[in-house]
C-alpha cells in the first residue's frame, strides 16, 4: 500500500520547525561627495536654451458674430464639411462660412437665395410684424 501524502497542515508544521533561510548580504550603498564650489560654478556658467519668441500680434482682433442657422442649414453645413474632410482637410463651421462667403458672387441666383432665406426665417417674420411692414 502506498504511502499517503502529508496533509498540508503538518507540511506547514514542519516548515515552521526548519531554521529560517539566510538572508543575503546587501553592500553598504556607495555615497558619493558634494560637488566643490568649482564644479557648481561650471555648472551654473552653462548655457541656458533659448527663451522661446511669441509670434507677432496683428493689429486685428477677432471679430465674433452669432449666426442662426436652420435645421436645413445646418445639414447642407454638415454636408460641406463631409465634403471637406474628404480631401483631407479638418473643417469647422467657421471655415465653410468663410469660404462660401468668399465664392458667393452678387448675382441673381443670391438674391433668390436671400429672398427665400427671407421668406422662411421666422425671427424677421416676427420683426416684421412688430414694425407694422
Amino acid at each position: 500500500m502506498p504511502a499517503k501524502p502529508p496533509s498540508r497542515t503538518s507540511a506547514l508544521l514542519e516548515a515552521m520547525k526548519r531554521p529560517p533561510a539566510p538572508l543575503p548580504v546587501q553592500q553598504a550603498p556607495v555615497l558619493e561627495a558634494f560637488p566643490t564650489s568649482a564644479e557648481t560654478s561650471e555648472a551654473k556658467q552653462a548655457p541656458k536654451p533659448p527663451v522661446p519668441v511669441d509670434p507677432p500680434v496683428s493689429g486685428r482682433r477677432a471679430n465674433y458674430k452669432l449666426v442662426y442657422f436652420t435645421d436645413d442649414d445646418r445639414s447642407v453645413l454638415s454636408e460641406k464639411m463631409v465634403w471637406v474632410a474628404s480631401q483631407g482637410i479638418r473643417p469647422s463651421d467657421s471655415l465653410i462660412v468663410r469660404a462660401a462667403l468668399r465664392v458667393a458672387k452678387p448675382d441673381q441666383a443670391f438674391r433668390e437665395a436671400l429672398e427665400a432665406i427671407l421668406r422662411n426665417d421666422k425671427r424677421t417674420r416676427k420683426a416684421r410684424a412688430r414694425a407694422g411692414r
